[in-house]
């Protein structure tokens, strides 16, 4: 059972991380590039390694000599089992809708949630005491940090931010020009 989970994953983790043209070639595994909706690897996701979760999962429920804490043990987490789903669904979901929008090739391992996660991690790490938000106290973090960004100094352009300013206005000069225009009006 042990090689044979090896086995599996290791081939999912090769269909989710096709990252070049040529590693195939290097490597000698089955990581070339998608270039049809109709790739055997999209097919082997579902049929075969859903498939065989699924079984695995079936074969542990029907074990009923097992408490039902034991059972949870025999089998991947149920937010793994999810996840996993989840993924593969939507990769094979994926893949034929990017080749309907033009596509000419795809790579899996740009299917990632790097960003999203980064993003998250950045409004927790804002929260202090809030490391995991509500959805109230993450709207109030969310537009707290888009207002520090719309808000922030530009250093493009003909503006240029105070802290770059060598020489900044000094107070006596600013109140004599305001002085000076008050005198005009």
């Amino acid at each position: 059972m042990t090689s044979n989970y090896c086995e599996m994953f290791n081939e999912f983790f090769d269909v989710m991380n096709i990252r070049s043209y040529t590693e195939g070639k290097r490597t000698g595994k089955n990581v070339h590039p998608i270039t049809s909706p109709d790739d055997e690897r999209l097919v082997w996701l579902v049929d075969v390694f859903l498939g065989w979760l699924e079984a695995w999962r079936g074969r542990i429920r029907g074990h009923t000599e097992f408490s039902a804490e034991e059972r949870k043990k025999m089998f991947i987490s149920n937010q793994t089992f999810t996840g996993i789903y989840i993924t593969v669904k939507s990769v094979c979901e994926l893949v034929p809708y990017l080749f309907d929008q033009g596509a000419e090739v795809v790579f899996t391992n740009n299917f990632n949630q790097d960003p999203l996660e980064s993003y998250f991690g950045f409004i927790r790490g804002h929260g202090g005491r809030w490391s995991n938000p509500t959805l109230d106290s993450f709207g109030y973090l969310d537009n707290g940090v888009r207002n520090a960004v719309s808000l922030k100094a530009s250093g493009h352009g003909n503006t240029e931010p105070a802290y770059l300013n060598p020489k900044p206005i000094k107070a006596r000069k600013r109140k004599q020009l305001d002085l000076e225009s008050a005198a005009k009006l």
